[in-house]
């Protein structure tokens, strides 16, 4: 009689944590996403940071074409509109190496080389949304495939 009354305590426990699994897992994704944009965004800070305090001093105009056609992540533009402040968004760029749009977060920040307006584009490639999700919830398949194996064994 025990060991009945102990099964269907541990199903019901079973199938709670089953129920929070199911909530918790579209949680973890927004706050995983959060963090993430996060951290992307305090990269390409320091990218910029980094270009003003390093390399900037020294720059010339005339440096803008090599820096351009060696760096592929940070590069200086002519201004399409003037900007004042930083700008930071969310864009896709194809791969031309697998010819897929990738999603990038870009800052856009105004910088003065030599007395001239120009536009600092820094980018950084971002997971993929279908990327994550599939690592999520294989990740939960498997927490939850071990509860119920658990679950079978008792």
């Amino acid at each position: 009689m025990s060991i009945k009354l102990l099964h269907k305590t541990l199903r019901v426990y079973v199938i709670y944590s089953l129920v929070i699994l199911l909530v918790s897992a579209p949680l973890f994704y927004q706050v995983t996403k959060t963090l993430y944009i996060d951290e992307a965004d305090e990269t390409l800070l320091l990218l910029k940071d980094e270009f003003q305090k390093i390399r900037l001093p020294a720059f010339k105009t005339s440096d803008i074409s090599v820096w351009n056609s060696i760096n592929r992540n940070v590069m200086i533009e002519e201004p399409i509109e003037r900007l004042t402040r930083d700008s930071i968004f969310q864009t896709f760029y194809v791969d031309s190496v697998v010819n897929e749009n990738e999603p990038y977060r870009v800052l856009l920040s105004p910088i003065s080389i030599q007395g001239k307006m120009f536009t600092l584009k820094a980018k950084i490639n971002l997971v993929e949304a279908e990327d994550m999700i599939e690592s999520i919830v294989l990740l939960f398949c498997l927490i939850t495939t071990s509860l119920l194996v658990g679950l079978y064994f008792i």
